[in-house]
């Protein structure tokens, strides 16, 4: 499948499932969504084995894989649950808004800490994406 393709689709699930975090967060206290998460990504797990065995994934435990992968999980779930607590206190379009500038960290991390290039074309994203931010920040 093509990136683009594949990109668009993503961009289009996730921005109807900040719209699912919103009625979570205002049905639910945020602790009790990410409660739901959790259950929710162990009862995946046989899915994820099923779809890993038709496509010939052989499963291993590697120990820094394990490590990553529990940092990993610990940021995002501390950042699942700021967010949950954020759409509770804003509409989803600013929350989502303002949010989605994570990139740039990301961009700035992966820099210094993975030492990746920074494109031009990602230098000037940076920069738009921070006006955006000013934009929005207006609202506030």
């Amino acid at each position: 499948m093509n990136p683009s393709a594949i990109a668009f689709i993503i961009v289009f699930i996730w921005g109807i499932w900040a719209i699912f975090e919103k009625k979570l967060a205002l049905t639910v206290h945020p602790l009790n969504g990410m409660i739901y998460f959790a259950v929710l990504g162990f009862i995946l797990i046989p899915v994820y084995y099923l779809i890993g065995r038709a496509y010939g994934v052989e499963f291993t435990f590697n120990k820094e894989g394990i490590l990553i992968a529990t940092f990993a999980q610990i940021l995002s779930a501390i950042g699942g649950l700021l967010f949950l607590y954020l759409l509770i206190m804003k509409p989803s379009a600013w929350a989502v808004g303002i949010t989605a500038a994570y990139p740039i960290v990301t961009m700035l991390a992966g820099k210094y800490l993975l030492k990746e290039e920074l494109s031009f074309a990602s230098i000037i994203g940076i920069f738009l994406v921070t006006a955006g931010l000013v934009v929005l920040g207006m609202e506030a």
